[in-house]
């Protein structure tokens, strides 16, 4: 009978004993492992600002092209064309300062330099007083660069008035700069016009300035580098075509 009464209560023990989980390692086995959340990184997406040039006061001359670059680097980029009927329009990260500048189909460019545009975008309607000359550019192949030399040219009484100012870059026929520099605007004695052009190792220039008589005067293979040139122009400089 105590033999039984064992077996009953071992028994019973048992069944409690699985029923209350059983041993620590099974009670392990029957734990759900909670979810791991692993969170990735993912990039934002990239937000541009959109730029506008459109033809303001006094800009009688339609739009031909715009160069945006941030203030900080020496080169103008890409070119934007203008769409008929409509603006130049492109876009550029925010947050940072850039220069711009058009030219119209008169070869004629206009300027603003250091602009900050943010994500709302900028609009720059082009006023005749934003026009500078001072950097022509060749209206067939346009110089990337911003300019880094000056070339300043006096003109001595006797001379008479200069309606033309060219500047060739004679080793590199890519980089040919045969617009107008002086644009619409006339050199008059005692007067002074200074322009910019790239400079480098090899770079040489010519320089041509026609009157309103059509005398003409010629510079050929001049080197100019960064400390720029300037040119005391006086009437023996002057021959008559």
């Amino acid at each position: 009978m105590k033999t039984i009464k064992s077996i009953i209560v071992l028994t019973v023990l048992t069944m409690v004993f699985f029923l209350c989980g059983g041993s620590d390692e099974s009670a392990e086995d029957n734990t759900t492992d909670d979810a791991v959340i692993i969170e990735t990184d993912t990039e934002p997406e990239q937000v541009y600002a959109a730029v506008s040039i459109e033809n303001g006061a006094g800009v009688l001359n339609e739009l031909h092209f715009g160069n945006c670059s941030p203030t900080k680097n020496d080169e103008w980029g890409d070119s934007y064309n203008y769409v008929p009927g409509e603006y130049i329009s492109f876009e550029v990260e925010p947050g940072e300062y850039y220069d711009l500048r058009c030219v119209d189909n008169a070869h004629n460019e206009y300027y603003r330099w250091n602009v900050l545009i943010e994500e709302d975008g900028f609009i720059w309607q082009v006023e005749l007083s934003e026009m500078d000359n001072t950097f022509a550019a060749n209206p067939h192949a346009y110089f990337t660069s911003k300019g880094d030399a000056a070339v300043t040219i006096h003109l001595s009484p006797g001379c008479g008035v200069i309606k033309h100012i060219y500047c060739v870059q004679i080793n590199n026929p890519d980089l040919l700069n045969e617009a107008d520099r002086l644009g619409l605007d006339l050199l008059c004695p005692r007067d002074e016009f200074t322009f910019h052009i790239p400079t480098g190792q090899g770079y040489r220039y010519s320089l041509l300035l026609e009157n309103t008589n059509g005398d003409r005067c010629w510079f050929y293979d001049i080197g100019i580098d960064e400390t720029g040139l300037y040119l005391d122009l006086n009437q023996d400089d002057m021959v008559c075509f």
